[in-house]
């Protein structure tokens, strides 16, 4: 359901009805309630009696179970829309919702299909969230990040740490690039049921500059094989936490590979004639 819903927000619209204003959704993202289910997902937990903001709808939203709001984290302020089952970050307060009839239907045949996986069938990492922890969790790797018909190409999709190294700038032995690809290998490794390989590992460490924190947090990775050929991924708590610290690594190459994506936009919607 999940995926279906992705595919079905992507593209929709926000109409604030007082002033008139309306936002187009490009990208979308779509979280679990429940931790059983997805370990990403919008934490409740009150910590020293203070209640952490949500996007649990209250019960007098004009839509049933489903709101529209905004919540600041870390990285600043993020458009949500909150139902009962799911919340979903828009990377783009209206009070109305317009959704594609086309988006509809495709939902809506995604959602009898149990077997669905992913939101389409090309461009998988381009359909991973982004995030920056837990990657000893298979939710971690669920392909549920859909993009509108304007800004599905390869272009227009915010960049993510499984996508930054197909960023086109810089040379090919970026720090930020061999990081990337280190992640694009574990996330393909997980869809395909298989352990982090170390000769690949091996090939982007000698890419690498050496003294830099991409460089140690690699050479640490490695140090985890022991004399294994192959490194577990799932349940793997200690990559886990190399692997979250050189996302934090690269977190600032994704904002500014995200300006360009944010000006391809604009240049899309408000082209000179």
């Amino acid at each position: 359901m999940r995926f279906a819903c992705s595919s079905l927000l992507a593209g929709c619209l926000f109409l604030d009805s007082t002033t008139g204003r309306v936002l187009l959704v490009n990208t979308i993202e779509i979280y679990g309630r429940r931790r059983t289910l997805d370990s990403h997902r919008e934490p409740f937990q009150v910590k020293k009696g203070a209640v952490p903001p949500t996007s649990l709808p209250p019960a007098n939203t004009r839509c049933p179970r489903v709101w529209p709001t905004t919540i600041a984290d870390s990285d600043g302020m993020k458009l949500v829309i909150g139902t009962k089952t799911f919340n979903a970050l828009a990377t783009s307060l209206g009070t109305k919702i317009f959704i594609q009839r086309k988006a509809i239907n495709l939902a809506m045949r995604m959602a009898v299909v149990p077997s669905t996986k992913n939101v389409n069938d090309t461009d998988l990492l381009f359909q991973i969230r982004q995030v920056r922890t837990r990657f000893h969790h298979p939710s971690t790797y669920l392909c549920c990040r859909s993009s509108s018909i304007w800004t599905e190409d390869v272009s227009s999709q915010p960049y993510s740490i499984f996508t930054l190294a197909d960023w086109d700038s810089g040379a090919d032995n970026s720090c930020y690039r061999v990081a990337s690809s280190l992640f694009q290998h574990v996330a393909l490794a997980v869809m395909l049921n298989k352990n982090l390989d170390k000769p690949k590992l091996t090939e982007l460490i000698a890419k690498v500059t050496k003294a830099t924190n991409i460089h140690n947090s690699l050479v640490a990775i490695l140090a985890l094989f022991n004399d294994d050929i192959t490194l577990k991924i799932i349940g793997n708590t200690d990559l886990s936490k190399q692997l979250a610290s050189l996302a934090n690594d690269i977190a600032p190459t994704i904002t500014k590979a995200n300006a360009s994506v944010a000006a391809a936009i604009k240049e899309k919607f408000f082209k000179r004639k």
